[in-house]
């Protein structure tokens, strides 16, 4: 159903705040698929003014598990999807920041301008 929020991000904003690595990979994985869908749907239907404030506690809580859980990719992209990459600079570290990088650089070849500038520059 169009303008509802998907099942597994519903249920997480309606339920516990316990640690999101404590169901998994696969569903850190899901639940960030999610948040991208449910933030093009708010964008869309209520443009810059949509509150993302919930979305956005949920990314700076799954950014971590990935980049520490080498998933850099999805950390990404979840991140460009939410247009937020300023969030992944507080979590490189020495044990990542190679892949990241690389991650970055590839990625770059297939954003438009000015998003390439800004990942490179990242």
């Amino acid at each position: 159903v169009a303008g509802e929020i998907p099942e597994s991000l519903k249920y997480r904003l309606l339920g516990s705040k316990e640690d999101i690595g404590n169901w998994g990979h696969e569903y850190v994985r899901n639940l960030a698929a999610e948040i991208g869908t449910e933030y093009h749907r708010r964008v869309e239907q209520e443009g810059d003014n949509a509150s993302m404030d919930d979305l956005m506690t949920l990314v700076t809580e799954i950014i971590p598990f990935h980049m520490q859980h080498n998933a850099e990719p999805e950390a990404v992209d979840l991140l460009l999807e939410v247009e937020k990459l300023d969030i992944l600079l507080d979590n490189v570290n020495d044990s990542n920041y190679s892949r990241t990088c690389l991650y970055l650089f590839s990625c770059s070849n297939y954003l438009p301008e000015p998003e390439d500038a800004i990942v490179l520059k990242t």
